[in-house]
């Protein structure tokens, strides 16, 4: 079942949320452990962890080519779409993602209006996670940095695993990429001298590398958890 919600982040009077197109029921347990990763990556300096939020900007307009260029390592590359919204699709679930792209799609949450939703309150210093209109769970800053079986991988580590698997990942289909443009090309050629036993064969081969491409976008993952210590591993999961 797709669980739908958002998360985000309250600092004064502003808030700055992401929809959330699947999991959001996990936004709970996701979130307080990346906190705790942040926090202890700042060496809970309050001041330096809510000067970081604070840069986060909202997005605006379409994204230039430099952009796209320069944040693809959270974008959804199955889609051809290069809006924010899919530039920004792994960031979905993860503070972290949106520390390091230093961007976020809302400007507020008002208008949202799915399932789960999670937020930090600067002002507070507490997270909250709602379903609708109900508090499900609360939690201070304290609260959070006291609780058990909390990840043991720091944030750099936690992010060279993900930049580390987004481009392993990224080469992987620049190479299917670049096999399948050899193959149109082959089969033009095919086509244009008549050749069908030769066009047909390549098809098949165009069909191969096409489910070779599908699966390696389907193997990536947005985060992925050991579930026996519920351990942050990484955000951007390739398990090829």
């Amino acid at each position: 079942m797709v669980e739908k919600g958002s998360f985000g982040f309250i600092i004064g009077r502003k808030k700055r949320f992401m929809k959330v197109d699947d999991h959001a029921d996990l936004l709970w347990q996701i979130l307080v452990r990346e906190i705790y990763v942040i926090m202890k990556h700042y060496n809970s300096a309050k001041d330096m962890v809510k000067e970081a939020f604070e840069k986060i900007k909202v997005c605006k307009g379409t994204p230039k080519v430099s952009d796209i260029k320069k944040y693809r390592r959270f974008a959804d590359m199955s889609e051809t779409s290069n809006d924010w919204y899919n530039l920004l699709q792994f960031c979905q679930c993860s503070f972290i993602n949106l520390l390091e792209s230093g961007h976020v799609l809302l400007k507020d949450e008002d208008h949202i209006g799915d399932d789960y939703k999670f937020e930090f309150d600067f002002n507070k210093w507490e997270a909250r996670f709602y379903k609708k209109s109900l508090l499900l769970e609360t939690a201070t800053l304290d609260d959070i940095m006291s609780f058990e079986e909390m990840p043991s991988r720091s944030y750099d580590t936690i992010v060279n695993e993900m930049n580390n698997s987004f481009y392993n990942y990224y080469d992987k289909v620049l190479h299917v990429e670049a096999e399948l443009e050899k193959l149109y090309k082959l089969k033009s050629e095919a086509n244009n001298q008549g050749a069908v036993n030769i066009e047909e064969k390549v098809d098949k081969l165009i069909d191969n590398m096409k489910w070779e491409l599908k699966e390696l976008h389907m193997g990536r993952r947005v985060f992925y958890y050991r579930l026996k210590d519920l351990d942050l591993i990484s955000f951007a999961f390739d398990k090829n």
